[in-house]
């Protein structure tokens, strides 16, 4: 290897992007601490120029080094505690037996079998708890066996967390993108305790998880790959990178006459035409607008836009359940959470989750006096009656001791139109 010395004022300086990866120079050091930090960087480099050839597996909950080329994959946790929903999405829902289109209904799978027998399945509902978890794990890659997928993201899950799960999985191709979705009882098999995930399991090791073992299966994304990922990026229906840097870069909301101002809380001067791509694509969600007069263009940011998107993202039906309020303006829209408090309102919306364009369940309340509305995700189906009724919805501990927001019906049910 040849030198890779540069001039600097006088002071000969690495080059340290020779190799095409970022490299860390040394810190500023003592006298006495050169021969550590040298030793250091020679590691460094050493161990970028003998690397090995093949994809090395790392640690699975980790998703650092080499990401940018790592094999995508979506993961969806959802938890329910009703157990006739547990055994109905078991036997109904993730067997399509809902579903008269899907003429060849595709067969359980676990651990143990590729095609679960019924006795198999009897077991499993004879230790059937109300607490269940529901994963969807869906690869970007459609070469990815599904099943070595799934085999391997629970037997993963399980060293991370330190539970042992008994699960029945499913294979659906009836969408764009095949996907599968796990069934996890809610008891641990080792303790008989009542199973329960950290925050940072869900937002962090089970996608890690996933991406690490789709990249294992199915290697490295070539570079072609990893372009196209990219441009895809600024058409996605979910927050990313591109929304962090219009976050930095936006100003104070200086709206032009005759502007609805209350709608929008931030602008930004497009830079560049990546940025365009992505301003305009929040334009068409419904949650960005151009002021297309000025040039280059400036666009409006709608109030609590990043949330909003976050929450498209995790829920799929939230822009339709925009788009088909019928008492209140769209961009008032909100998620509800437990920090919401207690609401009123009325019930214009019950989504039920059915594989092809809803993947969980949800009611949307409306309060026309108030002008606000709110999208509730729910464990389970929405029971039919409370479509159209008033309610109030408040945050309480249930029978099992957990906070969960609680439905309760106040008036009567309005006209269905």
């Amino acid at each position: 290897m040849g030198e890779m010395i540069l001039k600097n004022n006088s002071s000969d300086v690495i080059d340290y992007e020779f190799l095409k990866v970022k490299l860390s120079p040394p810190k500023k050091a003592r006298i006495t601490d050169t021969g550590r930090e040298t030793s250091r960087l020679l590691k460094e480099l050493g161990s970028m120029l003998y690397v090995k050839k093949e994809y090395k597996k790392t640690d699975y909950t980790s998703s650092k080094r080499g990401s940018e080329r790592k094999q995508p994959c979506i993961v969806k946790m959802f938890y329910g505690t009703d157990k006739r929903i547990h055994k109905n999405f078991l036997r109904e829902y993730m067997t399509q037996q809902n579903k008269d289109e899907v003429d060849e209904k595709p067969k359980l799978f676990n651990a143990g079998y590729d095609e679960v027998p019924e006795e198999e399945l009897l077991r499993y509902e004879q230790n059937m708890d109300n607490l269940h978890f529901r994963f969807i794990i869906s690869p970007d890659s459609q070469k990815v066996p599904l099943k070595n997928l799934v085999r391997s993201f629970i037997s993963q899950l399980e060293k991370a967390t330190g539970f042992s799960f008994t699960w029945m999985a499913v294979e659906h191709h009836n969408t764009e993108k095949q996907h599968s979705h796990v069934l996890i009882n809610g008891i641990d098999k080792k303790t008989g305790k009542k199973i329960r995930f950290d925050r940072s399991v869900i937002r962090e090791t089970a996608r890690n998880l996933a991406v690490n073992i789709c990249t294992d299966l199915v290697g490295l994304q070539t570079q072609e790959q990893v372009n196209a990922m990219k441009e895809r990026q600024p058409f996605a229906y979910r927050y990313t990178n591109l929304d962090r840097n219009i976050e930095s870069l936006l100003t104070i909301f200086d709206p032009p006459k005759s502007f609805e101002d209350e709608v929008y809380e931030s602008e930004i001067i497009c830079r560049d035409e990546l940025m365009r791509k992505r301003l305009s694509t929040l334009v068409d969600m419904g949650l960005a607008r151009c002021f297309s007069k000025n040039i280059p263009p400036v666009y409006y940011l709608e109030k609590k836009w990043a949330d909003k998107l976050r929450s498209a993202g995790r829920y799929n039906t939230f822009l339709k359940a925009r788009r088909d309020l019928r008492y209140t303006p769209s961009y008032n829209l909100e998620q509800y959470t437990k920090d919401t408090g207690k609401i009123e309102g009325v019930v214009t919306q019950c989504i039920v989750q059915n594989d092809d364009d809803a993947w969980n369940n949800a009611v949307v309340v409306e309060n026309r006096q108030l002008g606000k509305s709110w999208y509730l995700p729910l464990k389970s189906f929405p029971k039919e009656d409370v479509l159209g009724a008033a309610v109030q919805i408040a945050v309480e501990r249930n029978q099992h001791g957990l906070l969960s927001p609680n439905i309760r019906v106040v008036g009567e049910r309005n006209e269905r139109s």
